[in-house]
């Protein structure tokens, strides 16, 4: 397993974990100002960030099933950028840098390197 995608691995889980601690204050922020609705889509939010930092972890043990899931989250990031975000395309570009920045390397150098995985 190349150190590379070991390190690629944490550095999404650790962002996502951040990520999930930020949305839960959020949704208790949410949920004083009496908006209870928040707390669905929190809830959502902890549940694919929860999914992401998983699929991280098996990245990092190289599971092939992993690195199909991420490649799939990716996928969904991607529509949902360029479905929902309604602003120019370079605006979506710019908003499809980072998480092409942290899925894509790992993700290229797993597949080159396919057979390290179980």
């Amino acid at each position: 397993m190349p150190a590379f995608i070991r390190v690629y691995a944490a550095i999404i889980a650790a962002l996502n974990i951040v990520s999930m601690f930020i949305i839960g204050l959020g949704a208790a922020l949410s949920l004083l100002a009496g908006r209870p609705a928040g707390l669905v889509v929190a809830g959502l939010q902890l549940a694919m960030g929860f999914l992401i930092v998983r699929l991280a972890l098996g990245l990092a043990k190289g599971e092939r099933l992993a690195v199909c899931g991420l490649c799939v989250m990716y996928a969904m990031i991607v529509v949902l950028v360029l479905v929902f975000v309604s602003e120019p395309v370079l605006v979506k570009l710019l908003v499809l840098a980072f998480p092409t920045v942290l899925y894509l390397p790992p993700l290229v150098a797993a597949f080159r390197r396919w057979d390290c995985f179980h």
